[in-house]
This record gives C-alpha cells, structure tokens and sequence, in this order.
C-alpha cells in the first residue's frame, strides 16, 4: 500500500540525497542479522503436544530487538523468509509425563553449521519459563512468560483447520494469558478480514491492557494506530515501535512514507537511508 509509482520515485531521489549525505562517514552500519525463527519439532510419541512446535517460535521473537538483528517467526508452511534469512533457530522437544525438554539450535543457512546449541528442561506446566531460559541463553533478554494454557490454545490455533476455529483457539489463547500478544496481533488480523474493526481494536486495546513488556505494548499499540486512521498516532507508534525493535526495516518504509505525505523530506530520506543500510535493495 506504501508503494505507489509516485512513491517510489520520491523515495529513490530520498535515498540518493542520503547516500550523498552520509557518504563522508566514518562509521558503517552492519548489515541487518535476519534470525529466522523455525517451528521446532515434536520428536515424543504423543502428538498432543504437536501445539508447541510454533508457539515457541512465536513467543521467543517477543525478545526486544536490536539496531541490527531482526527476529521473524515463521510457521511450517513459510518458506520464502528463509530465502533471506542470515540465521536459523530450529530445534526439537521431548515430553515424557510431566516432563519436558527443549533443545535450540542456531544455524548458519548457506553453511548449514551449527553456531550453538541451547538446552532447558522442567515441569510442562513451566513451559512458558522455559521458553524464556531459551532465550536468556541466547542472549535474546527478556520474553514474557505465557501460561502453558495460553501457549497450548495459540499452538492449537494455528493448526485448527477453519478461520472459526483458529478465532476459537485464540479466544481460549487469551482468556488463558490475557496479555499474549501474538494470540492477539493474529486474532485481529482474523477478525479484519470479517470486516470486524471494531472488535479488532477492542481486542489490542484489551490486550494492551495487560501487556507489560515494551514489544507486545508497542505492537499492539501500532497495529491499533494504523487501524485508527490517526496519521500522528501512527507515527508515534512506528518510533515507538523502532525504539523496541531499532531493526524494523517493514516499520521503517512505512514510517519513511508517512513523513514524506507530511512534506518532512530530511527525517524521510534518514529512515530510507537506514532501512537501505540495513537490507540492501530494499528500494527499487
């Protein structure tokens, strides 16, 4: 929706302006650490616990981001991120009674090497905690720790075989964890294509609500701004959402067109220098 012929044109002579500008410095940014985050595979004998396959990935990119790593979950069915991808978190998992273990691994996809391997293991219903020992270990900081209920709801959500059945699971998603945010971004994006604004809106600004850590509260509160159609809350929702996540380049493009509509040229041709800096080839 941002990319309009007339767009493109404008955000190209921005890029130009800023490569010109920025051409005498010292410093170059490094190039932005794409870590794709795989569904890991149920490798125990009971398929009930199929679900957590992708409701660890989906909780380990609540992790903050940083000026030059980016974290993309994607489900079984993606393949095209991984085209892009510089890194990736696959893994496996085990469950034996009340029992489980998580193995990640970090990969290298041209090389295929393994770069590290990181372990937890506890009581299922601490399966949310160690999700976050997964992520402590691979220096990913803090994620929120989501009851098993709410995880189990969300994964089972993403395999239900009807757009009703994914908005049941995650309606029981939430009721569990009432401040899971991806539960939330996805139930919204589902109700959208209902046409059901409205709802989509109570159910981020519900979620918001109970939301602590800095990514769900500052995702949450973009997608409700885009959908508000206030053009200034939205713009400090995607600086906000690029002080959490300073690698966002899809916040970061948008960001760059708004401001142009607004006639700020200098802050724009930054964003896009930035965005290009970070993913080069980005602009056409």
């Amino acid at each position: 929706m941002f990319y309009s012929a007339v767009y493109r044109r404008i955000a190209a002579a921005l890029l130009l302006l800023a490569a010109c500008t920025g051409c005498n410095s010292k410093a170059s940014r490094r190039p932005l650490e794409r870590v794709v985050l795989a569904p890991f595979d149920n490798l125990s004998d009971n398929p009930d616990w199929d679900w957590l396959g992708q409701a660890i990935p989906a909780t380990l990119a609540m992790a903050p981001g940083t000026a030059d790593r980016v974290l993309l979950p994607v489900g079984r069915e993606e393949q095209n991120p991984l085209l892009r991808a510089t890194q990736v978190v696959q893994g496996y998992y085990t469950v034996a009674g009340n029992n489980v273990r998580l193995q990640a691994v970090l990969r290298d996809p041209q090389s295929q090497k393994t770069l590290a391997v990181y372990e937890a293991q506890g009581a299922a219903a601490d399966t949310g905690a160690l999700i976050g020992q997964i992520a402590a270990q691979m220096g990913l900081g803090n994620v929120p720790s989501i009851r098993a209920a709410g995880l189990e709801a969300y994964g089972n959500a993403l395999r239900a075989p009807s757009p009703d059945a994914q908005l049941d699971g995650l309606r029981k998603s939430l009721a569990a964890s009432p401040q899971f945010a991806p539960a939330a971004l996805l139930q919204a994006r589902l109700l959208l294509t209902r046409g059901a604004r409205d709802e989509a809106i109570a159910v981020l600004r519900a979620t918001r609500a109970k939301a602590a850590d800095p990514w769900s509260t500052s995702q949450l509160e973009l997608f409700e701004a885009q959908l508000s159609g206030d053009r200034q809350r939205h713009r400090a929702a995607m600086e906000a959402a690029l002080r959490v996540n300073p690698g966002q380049t899809d916040v970061m493009r948008p960001l760059a067109s708004l401001l142009i509509l607004e006639g700020a040229y200098k802050p724009a041709a930054a964003w896009l220098e930035k965005a290009a800096s970070l993913e080069p080839g980005l602009i056409e």
